[in-house]
């Protein structure tokens, strides 16, 4: 299982990270940071808690990013490889996102949710893991069939071709790709090469 810090000093917060978006969990708020190395984005309670004695921002999740080469220098690409539950009770770069992790308390909030749309809106490209879960499937199918703003296609890593594969590339938005061109959920590895990209909303694309 991974393992993440489960809470961090504001004078840490203020010195390594930038603020990118805000959530809710449970009633109380929670922001959503970006450290400025941009190998991962956190989300924490907005408001500090006594913990063991200092006051310290509680992490909700974690996602670490890993850097993608891109074409277009004013993109930020980021990599998504996998998604894990912490068993604590407390949690334009292109990047691909390496490792989700939800406290067992706040698994059901929608806060991966959250997270991925403020990094994009923040100008970062999200590319999905080579193998998805069942989790992984649901939050990427709810991103493209609900998120306004946000554009998700279907890319072939291995043809480096988005689909259908002609030169043009076609929003994925839940129903217009058949499913089985894109998923290969895990142990099953058949759908490898493809992942999923999501991006800010762009004119002039094929719905």
């Amino acid at each position: 299982m991974a393992v993440i810090p489960m809470s961090y000093s504001p004078a840490t917060v203020a010195r390594e990270y930038r603020k990118i978006g805000e959530t809710g969990v449970n009633g109380r708020a929670v922001d959503i940071y970006i450290h400025n190395e941009q190998h991962h984005a956190v989300a924490i309670y907005g408001e500090p808690d006594d913990v063991n004695g200092d006051l310290r921002h509680v992490v909700v999740a974690k996602i670490d990013l890993k850097s993608r080469n891109s074409d277009d220098e004013t993109e930020t690409i980021l990599a998504v490889i996998g998604y894990y539950e912490n068993l604590q009770p407390v949690l334009p770069p292109y990047a691909q996102v390496e490792g989700v992790i939800v406290t067992k308390r706040e698994r059901n909030a929608n806060v991966a949710s959250a997270m991925y749309k403020a990094l994009i809106n923040d100008g970062i490209v999200l590319v999905s893991d080579n193998v998805q879960f069942p989790g992984g499937k649901a939050l990427w199918s709810r991103m493209a069939r609900k998120e306004v703003g946000i554009d998700v296609f279907v890319f072939d890593s291995e043809q480096h071709a988005f689909w259908p594969y002609d030169g043009e590339r076609i929003r994925y938005d839940g129903r217009s790709i058949p499913e089985s061109d894109i998923w290969s959920l895990a142990p099953n590895e058949s759908r490898k090469g493809v992942v999923l990209v999501a991006e800010r909303k762009r004119d002039g694309l094929t719905a």
